[in-house]
């Protein structure tokens, strides 16, 4: 059996934004500090993590065991596994579209919010270690059928195209375990 592509996200509580550094740089792993551009939770700071596994039970439990290191020094909020989009049942349906803002940081912002407000499916969020760095997102839920998320993914991407952003990176995902959606209350 072939593995599968796994990626895991620990959100922690925001008190202490340099110990998680030193933990997320002791473990090898990617620091992300991400600011919703609205909502109860705004500011996620969270680590991100891949690892090739055999199936959703054994990425689950190796989710379960990240979490559980980390709950000994952090406030954990959520642990979030997400996996390729046609690999499985899935929670929800979420793709990304990652801008680099570069020197014209107003003029993008301009053109997100235009984008937003004729789309408001789309979701706006940043990244506060590199404020260049901005996301839109979108979630699909009650849906089993990646082909048709595939589709309504490329859609809002042929439309955020033609508004001329500076995609620096797309992805479609299917969430696998989301301990705690409400984190995003009032972003969604």
């Amino acid at each position: 059996m072939d593995n599968k592509y796994y990626e895991l996200h620990v959100t922690v509580q925001p008190d202490d934004v340099l110990a998680f550094l030193a933990f997320c740089a002791k473990v090898k792993t990617k620091p992300l500090y991400i600011q919703l551009n609205q909502g109860t939770h705004q500011d996620q700071l969270m680590l991100a993590q891949t690892h090739m596994l055999q199936d959703d039970k054994i990425a689950k439990g190796w989710a379960g065991d990240y979490t559980n290191t980390m709950k000994r020094g952090f406030n954990v909020l959520r642990t979030k596994l997400e996996s390729r989009l046609t690999e499985g049942p899935n929670e929800y349906y979420e793709a990304h579209w990652k801008f680099d803002f570069g020197k014209n940081p107003n003029y993008w912002a301009c053109a997100v919010l235009d984008l937003r407000v004729r789309h408001p499916h789309l979701l706006h969020s940043r990244n506060l270690f590199d404020t260049r760095i901005h996301y839109l997102s979108q979630r699909i839920y009650n849906l089993a059928d990646p082909v048709a998320a595939n589709a309504i993914f490329n859609k809002s991407g042929e439309t955020i195209a033609t508004h001329g952003l500076p995609i620096q990176k797309v992805h479609y995902e299917r969430v696998v375990l989301d301990s705690n959606p409400k984190i995003d209350n009032g972003w969604l």
